[in-house]
């Protein structure tokens, strides 16, 4: 066998090898959960004293100790945690908070965080305000930020200044 030949079928055998090993990886990167998933994903409504309470989309309230000090009111976060006291608003101990960054629109000048924070102020004596959307209106130059109180929904307007 020549030496061209024999290397024409390292060649071929090496190509054929890479190409399974491609397709055998596609997508597993983004497909593999990474741990267990948080036990609650929402807004940060109130925040007092290293305590913060998250309310998820469905209603779901925890009031969590051990608040990251860089977490404010308004931020979408994921929290870990274990066992809650039943409660509502309930209360657990953060295990592992993560803040969830939003982009902000390339026109606005306040970010999701800083329209959500806004609009909840006239939220400050409801025990758990949801924070259903926050969108950005760009030829309003304001932010529609979506508010559910007990049965009601309430669209604050928040206009974009810096």
């Amino acid at each position: 066998m020549s030496v061209f030949r024999r290397t024409s079928i390292w060649i071929l055998a090496l190509s054929l090898l890479s190409a399974a090993t491609i397709a055998g990886c596609r997508g597993t990167f983004e497909d593999q959960a990474v741990g267990p998933p948080p036990g609650i994903e929402g807004y940060i409504v109130k925040k007092q004293e290293g305590n913060m309470l998250v309310v998820a989309a469905d209603r779901t309230a925890i009031w969590f100790s051990s608040a990251p000090g860089k977490a404010k009111v308004g931020q979408r976060v994921q929290v870990w945690y274990g066992e809650t006291q039943e409660s509502y608003p309930a209360r657990a101990k953060a295990d592992r908070t993560t803040i969830v960054l939003s982009p902000k629109p390339t026109q606005a000048d306040l970010s999701e965080a800083d329209a959500v924070r806004e609009a909840l102020r006239a939220y400050e004596s409801a025990t758990a305000p949801v924070v259903r959307q926050a969108e950005y209106d760009a030829s309003a130059d304001a932010w529609s930020v979506t508010i559910g109180i007990e049965d009601a929904e309430k669209v604050e307007r928040v206009k974009d200044a810096p």
